[in-house]
């Protein structure tokens, strides 16, 4: 099966992504406040959303 631009690119974000949820932020205070620590929860669970929709997309469940 050939792979098209369109799945190597979704591949590619899936990637940068799941990179990105791993990441630190830069300007979070030390110790992480409550507001800070909902911050990246949140965003945590957004990347992961889209992780998992470009997974569904390539049928790769």
């Amino acid at each position: 099966m050939r792979t098209t631009d369109t799945e190597m690119t979704l591949r590619m974000l899936r990637r940068l992504l799941e990179t990105e949820a791993n990441m630190p932020v830069k300007g979070m205070p030390e110790p992480l406040t409550t507001e800070a620590q909902n911050y990246l929860t949140g965003r945590r669970e957004g990347i992961y959303i889209a992780i998992n929709a470009i997974t569904e997309t390539l049928g790769e469940n």
